[in-house]
């Protein structure tokens, strides 16, 4: 699945306790529903051979002309990936539907030896198992690249309050079933998946790999993060010499470096990150790292 360039702007930001929920866009942009799978019975007219079986067996005669089946005690238990509460050497496995978010959750045994978070891994979403150790999954964004794929930390907490070990980072729930913890990033040297690049929420400031699909070039209008082009950040008009709408993209600088700002953006010189919303936390902010800002 390819992101649309404003998925990143309706991405779970900042999976501490406090962080507000939501859920992220399909490949369309719109936001994904959430979608379980129910479990199916099978039922049907009876039989004479089952009737007979029924009776060498000693098994409950059937009523209602149908065969009621108890299911298996060996098929996985159902469970909830937000608060995975499964058996030791087992964890809660969520499922992707093909197509869409995700689906369904059982507990399934943990792999020996597991795969840790951030190791590469072969599962697709929608597998019924993985490689990786318990409390995480396999994930690509849905996509058929299996070297773009990484074991991820599964969200905590619930679909309306996302937490994630590293409270700096953001939680991509692909509906309400189950969420993973995206990586975080240093947009000046990205060491993201394959596939995937370091997109910026500058007002917070959050950074994170995702698939990345924005286009607008340093100096562009932008309508929020994901719209810029890696190693640019999407901020307001008055950072951005020239801007001609309300927000536009500027690079991203070192302030412990030569400035190299004019050259990427003329008219702009690296300056300390700015500060522009009550919800920006600096502990999120990379060390040495500036915006290229108007002068």
């Amino acid at each position: 699945m390819r992101l649309t360039p404003a998925i990143f702007a309706l991405l779970v930001y900042g999976c501490g306790p406090e962080s507000p929920g939501a859920t992220a866009p399909t490949s369309e942009g719109a936001s994904a529903t959430t979608s379980t799978s129910a479990a199916s019975s099978t039922s049907g007219p009876t039989t004479g051979s089952s009737t007979a079986a029924t009776e060498s067996t000693g098994d409950a005669p059937t009523t209602g002309g149908s065969m009621n089946f108890v299911p298996s005690p060996d098929l996985p238990a159902p469970c909830d990936p937000w608060q995975d509460t499964c058996p030791e050497g087992q964890k809660c496995k969520p499922e992707a539907l093909i197509i869409g978010p995700w689906g369904d959750a059982r507990c399934v045994p943990v792999a020996e030896p597991a795969t840790p978070v951030g190791g590469a891994c072969e599962a697709a979403e929608w597998d019924p198992i993985d490689t990786c150790e318990r409390g995480a999954v396999c994930h690509g964004f849905l996509g058929e690249d299996e070297e773009g794929r990484r074991c991820h930390e599964i969200c905590g907490g619930s679909p309306q309050a996302p937490t994630c070990s590293d409270a700096c980072a953001i939680c991509f729930a692909n509906g309400a079933v189950a969420g993973v913890c995206l990586f975080p990033c240093d947009p000046r040297a990205p060491t993201c998946p394959t596939g995937q690049g370091c997109q910026i929420a500058a007002e917070l400031p959050r950074f994170a790999c995702t698939p990345h699909g924005g286009q607008s070039l340093a100096g562009e209008p932008c309508e929020s993060s994901g719209f810029c082009s890696e190693g640019t950040a999407c901020v307001a008009a008055a950072l951005v010499p020239g801007c001609a709408d309300d927000l536009c993209c500027t690079p991203v600088c070192d302030l412990g470096s030569p400035d190299t700002c004019g050259a990427a953006l003329p008219g702009t010189s690296c300056a300390p990150w700015p500060v522009s919303s009550p919800e920006f936390d600096d502990a999120c902010l990379p060390a040495g790292l500036g915006l290229c800002s108007a002068l």
